[in-house]
């Protein structure tokens, strides 16, 4: 047992075992099926590799693209803002445009009317001659054109107008509908008053809705009207509370600003308001009722002579101006 032993330990030593050549490694998958068959995926670690090489790139390419997109958004945000100002700009500069041509609307038909008044003085100056009443008349006629040429270039118009005073309760309303006349439909925003209006009655003292100071019959602070605005069409109602007799009055003005608070548009309509039950009237005496009555028919045919005159002075001018 000992030589066994001291010759194994001999042949252990001059046993010599031999060098293994270098082997490049590489991962092989082996896959098992339910039945023992065995699937090989060779170049493993390739394959792993070329995944995560991929993975990398497709990160990579959407940090970019999520960065150009954020850079896309903010110029799409400044294009827009510019574009909003720029359409601010054009409408100011259109409703600029609109104002001066009602101007020149008024301007040509004021200097029209110059030329008309001053042909007749010349040739029928010792006919002329024109009652207090129809001066009122004339002064109505060119307030009616002025509004009729401010509507016609200014887009926009009133239609079914109501008014009506509310005698239990002291109160006038007035209802209209107001109509965007612009091509495309553009918005118009502005300012609305209704003004009632008599040549009886002093230009401070006439009832305006809403309420607020008068210069020269027109409103002086124009952001306290009623706001509107429109792209098709709205209803605008007023209603005041009055502490005199409206009967006084005979026509209604409804005066429309632009949101930069300039007149554009104004038209009349004429009302007759029926005085209050019950209102105090002055005791007099028939006959002095009789007088009165005559003068008041007597006045009106000078006035209908007057106009007649006025109607043939006209003729006169244009046939001589044919």
């Amino acid at each position: 047992m000992e030589d066994l032993k001291n010759n194994l330990k001999k042949n252990e030593k001059t046993l010599k075992i031999p060098k293994t050549k270098f082997r490049k490694k590489h991962w092989t998958l082996i896959l098992v099926g339910e039945y023992g068959e065995m699937f090989y995926v060779r170049k493993f670690k390739t394959l792993v590799t070329l995944n995560i090489l991929i993975i990398l790139i497709l990160c990579i390419s959407l940090i970019l693209l999520v960065f150009l997109g954020k850079n896309r958004i903010g110029e799409n945000l400044e294009l827009k803002k510019e574009l909003n100002a720029l359409r601010g700009k054009t409408a100011a500069l259109q409703d600029e445009k609109d104002m001066l041509m009602v101007r020149l609307v008024v301007a040509e038909s004021a200097a029209k009317k110059e030329d008309e008044s001053a042909s007749v003085t010349k040739k029928k100056a010792s006919n002329k001659i024109i009652g207090e009443s129809s001066k009122k008349k004339l002064d109505n006629k060119k307030e009616n054109t002025a509004s009729s040429q401010s509507e016609v270039s200014t887009g926009v118009d009133i239609k079914e107008f109501l008014f009506s005073y509310d005698s239990d309760r002291n109160i006038i309303k007035s209802k209209f509908k107001l109509i965007n006349t612009t091509i495309n439909n553009k918005p118009v925003s502005g300012y609305a008053f209704v003004i009632l209006k008599s040549d009886k009655v002093a230009r401070d003292k006439w009832l305006v809705s809403p309420l607020v100071e008068l210069k020269d019959g027109q409103p002086l602070n124009i952001k306290k009207g009623r706001y509107f605005s429109i792209s098709r069409y709205t209803f605008l109602r007023f209603e005041e509370k009055i502490t005199i007799d409206p009967s006084k009055f005979d026509r209604v003005s409804v005066y429309i600003f632009s949101s930069k608070e300039k007149l554009f548009f104004q038209k009349v309509f004429p009302v007759k308001i029926a005085p209050k039950p019950g209102a105090d009237i002055p005791a007099v005496s028939t006959p002095a009722l009789n007088i009165k009555d005559a003068q008041e028919k007597k006045l009106n045919k000078n006035i209908m002579e007057e106009q007649t005159k006025i109607g043939v002075l006209v003729d006169d001018v244009r046939v001589d101006k044919e």
